[in-house]
């Protein structure tokens, strides 16, 4: 669920976040980015005011997003979910660790890992990326494009020499797939789903080409 269809359901959220692009579009949307410390911190230490903390999402691809640290702070009860990456993203290991006793399967997909302090961390889907383990993350409608779009690729590359600096063949490096492809692929999609669309006509797509015209 995405922060803008939180925001009926009265849902305090914060984000945190190391590139600036980022942070940036969250605050224009009226949320303000913090450090992954302070949002833990201010939930250790305003636990008789507002619910802030209760839940941590990472999605970031990366490792040790909510650590060790992290973890020894935590309030009572917070749920942590990974929507990112493998297992790495929040330190699953470091939070057995840290628990007396584990009980998993307390809901389904949810794991409580008893502290020394006699809090419960709530574990969904054992670290792992939460959309695919505990939800149906890749339904059929997502994938067909998907593979869709490598098919296409893939008849592109055996079909055309690019030109390049190795006798035709495209360098060592991540390329883009061509806008053409993306296009037609988006067809061949709203065609199957009989979804029709308007077109530019001629003049249109003159004046988008141009510079010329306007003010």
């Amino acid at each position: 669920m995405s922060k803008t269809r939180r925001r009926p359901l009265r849902a305090s959220q914060g984000a945190t976040a190391v590139e600036l692009a980022n942070p940036q579009e969250t605050t224009k949307f009226g949320y303000s980015p913090a450090m992954v410390e302070e949002t833990i911190h201010e939930a250790a230490q305003r636990v008789d005011k507002a619910p802030v903390g209760e839940v941590f999402v990472t999605a970031t691809g990366s490792v040790d997003v909510i650590n060790a640290d992290h973890l020894a702070v935590m309030r009572d009860g917070a749920i942590l979910a990974n929507a990112g990456h493998f297992d790495v993203e929040i330190d699953v290991r470091a939070l057995d660790g840290l628990a007396v006793a584990v009980h998993p399967d307390v809901r389904p997909h949810v794991d409580a890992y008893e502290l020394a302090s006699g809090r419960t961390l709530l574990l969904l889907a054992e670290g792992r990326v939460v959309n695919l383990v505990a939800a149906e993350g890749h339904p059929p409608e997502v994938m067909d494009l998907a593979f869709g779009i490598v098919a296409l690729s893939l008849a592109w590359l055996a079909g055309t020499v690019p030109a390049g600096d190795e006798g035709g063949k495209l360098p060592a490096d991540v390329h883009p797939v061509p806008a053409d492809i993306d296009a037609e692929a988006a067809r061949l999609v709203l065609a199957a789903m009989g979804t029709r669309i308007d077109t530019l006509t001629a003049t249109q797509q003159e004046y988008l080409e141009s510079w010329r015209f306007g003010s």
